[in-house]
């Protein structure tokens, strides 16, 4: 089978067509959608085209109904400058379900979201997913939609995190990717960090199942064009001082009751606890991703490890609010001294 990527159509394809039914052009009516989204067709890893990535050994993937988050090069044919064609591997992100089918992370199955032309950067909070091809369907954030409007979306492949409903409607969460080095972390053991702790900011998005769709927390993004429309982010601490963390994840209509950490503890580049949701109470299993990096002009910590954060909580024997999230750091203090979980901004 071959293995292609899709990409989303856009509104200009169905111009000519607009502009025809506008200026009375007989029985032409205008398009109730611009084009069927493409069904998802489970990744043949055993293809001649197909290798698994090196650094699935340092994924870590955390589901409340089993599956995981993998990466794999994908070699396809590619036209050269000069026409001819190439090979060219291509990074592929993939999540793989407990009856062992590999769905490509691709733009339809991501979440449609405001851009840098749309005045109002408020997150819909209702979502469609696209169908696969054994009568399932699948949602998945985030790798091209990335929007420097909305930091919480803006994970540039560090992590993956969504939902797999099966063909018999049974609703799966995951979020995975590479891990954190633990010892590039604030507090960690490296020596450019200096024994350095302190707290650290992330922003998140959270997502449930409903029926056939993923609902989301409530998201304003930054930069909105309507001064009137603050900014509005969920926000999760971590005071790595105590090794504790805490925050809440903003519920709405659709979404439902707001998800509240409780007494959730860091464990190196690892996070459990519990937290609340209405009057339930959950299980909280989260992971750090994402690489350190250095200054180039010396060794220096610019950025530690651990930039993107994901988790899910879990609901026994109320599975419809059970929540996957996951998110970007957004403000770090290395030197604070203090023991509490308020937000840094």
């Amino acid at each position: 089978m071959a293995n292609t990527s899709f990409k989303r159509l856009y509104p200009t394809l169905a111009l000519p067509i607009l502009l025809a039914a506008c200026a009375g052009g007989g029985s032409v009516e205008p398009p109730k959608v611009l084009a069927e989204w493409p069904v998802l067709e489970s990744l043949d890893i055993t293809a001649d085209n197909v290798k698994e990535h090196d650094d699935n050994k340092s994924f870590v993937s955390i589901t409340n109904n089993g599956g995981a988050v993998e990466k794999y090069v994908v070699t396809t044919k590619e036209p050269s400058w000069d026409g001819s064609l190439r090979d060219t591997p291509n990074d592929t992100y993939v999540y793989k379900t407990p009856d062992g089918k590999y769905y490509q992370f691709n733009s339809f199955s991501e979440p449609m979201l405001p851009g840098f032309s749309t005045p109002d950067k408020t997150v819909r909070t209702v979502h469609d997913m696209q169908n696969t091809a054994d009568g399932g369907k699948f949602f998945a954030c985030c790798g091209e939609s990335t929007s420097t409007y909305l930091p919480a979306i803006d994970l540039r492949n560090q992590l993956h995190f969504g939902a797999w409903i099966s063909p018999t409607g049974e609703s799966h969460l995951f979020v995975g990717g590479k891990a954190a080095d633990p010892a590039y972390m604030q507090g960690g053991s490296a020596p450019e960090v200096n024994g350095l702790k302190g707290k650290a900011t992330y922003h998140v998005w959270g997502l449930r199942t409903k029926g056939d769709q993923v609902v989301s927390s409530t998201y304003t993004g930054t930069q909105n064009i309507r001064t009137d429309i603050p900014s509005v982010a969920s926000k999760i601490t971590v005071n790595f001082n105590t090794g504790k963390l805490g925050g809440e994840i903003l519920g709405n209509e659709n979404f439902g009751d707001s998800v509240v950490m409780q007494d959730v503890n860091v464990q190196g580049n690892r996070f459990s606890g519990s937290a609340r949701s209405g009057n339930a109470t959950g299980a909280v299993d989260g992971a750090f991703y994402g690489a350190h990096s250095t200054s180039w002009w010396s060794n220096d910590i610019s950025e530690y490890a651990g930039g993107s954060i994901g988790g899910i909580v879990k609901f026994d024997g109320n599975k419809n609010l059970d929540t996957v999230f996951g998110g970007k750091r957004q403000a770090v203090d290395a030197e604070y001294k203090g023991t509490d979980l308020t937000p840094l901004e």
